[in-house]
């Protein structure tokens, strides 16, 4: 396991690929072109699948070298020290905010393929730019060593949650599952992955959980570009913004290393 532990960005990348490639394969292959119903034992479909199980199971037992909890305080957790490692994050921040005016320029009429109401967009963009402007917040209060604004990591899965809700209900309707259950699993990650985000910063971090959930939600948040023509363009900026600052913060993640008791290293001694 040390070298997925070592290249874990690039296993998640790679799995991100190949769940793009063959959920492509499936909506150009998996679905009668009259009724829309799922095409049974379609080979893409059952592959992506397997590969979604096997790239849990993976990153459960990758998980398992993580400690359940991290007493740290989130600027120690993640180290933005390295400038290059703000490129990821800040890019998936501004996608996010991209979500949140386009959400507003769909309820305004200027973008065109609304899937909710114009008042439901209008939420979602609120919601997004106050995403992105929390987690901007966030990182700059790490760069520069000020104090934390931890509120503005909550907004983020509160954001999520609300879309989950919406996407879910809209979705709902088509009596083939294997349509959206993508979507609906990229937001399901994406939600618990940034819930432990914030809990990094209000005293309730489980790295563990985290290691679980954020590579997940990369994977299924790029496997989502494949269902271009099933969703809007603010949901695939969200997803893929999403994933972006997972995916960074995956990278900036430092270790933590405990040290033994004193009465345990005299004795040692």
């Amino acid at each position: 396991m040390k070298y997925l532990k070592s290249f874990l960005p690039g296993w998640v990348l790679a799995a991100g690929a190949a769940a793009f490639a063959l959920r492509l394969g499936q909506n150009l292959t998996g679905f009668e072109s009259d009724t829309g119903l799922a095409v049974a034992g379609n080979l893409p479909a059952l592959a992506l699948i397997a590969l979604l199980i096997a790239a849990f199971m993976l990153f459960i037992l990758r998980s398992r070298e993580e400690p359940k909890t991290d007493p740290r305080p989130f600027e120690d957790v993640f180290s933005f020290a390295d400038g290059a490692t703000l490129l990821l994050p800040v890019g998936g921040i501004f996608l996010m905010g991209a979500s949140g005016a386009a959400d507003f320029a769909m309820s305004a009429g200027i973008l065109s393929g609304a899937l909710f109401g114009v008042q439901t967009h209008r939420i979602l963009g609120v919601l997004g730019l106050a995403c992105a402007a929390g987690l901007f917040l966030v990182l700059l209060s790490c760069r520069k060593g000020t104090a934390l604004p931890a509120p503005g990591l909550l907004i983020a899965p509160v954001a999520l949650v609300v879309r989950l809700v919406v996407t879910y209900r809209s979705a709902s309707t088509d009596p083939t599952l294997e349509a959206y259950y993508v979507e609906v699993m990229a937001l399901v990650f994406l939600t618990l992955a940034f819930f432990r985000v914030a809990g990094f910063a209000f005293g309730d971090a489980n790295p563990r959980a985290f290691f679980r959930s954020a590579p997940m939600a990369v994977i299924f948040a790029m496997a989502c570009v494949a269902d271009v023509n099933k969703t809007t363009l603010p949901a695939l900026a969200l997803y893929l913004g999403g994933a972006a600052v997972l995916l960074g913060l995956m990278m900036a993640h430092t270790p933590h290393h405990t040290t033994p008791a004193p009465d345990t290293q005299d004795e040692a001694e």
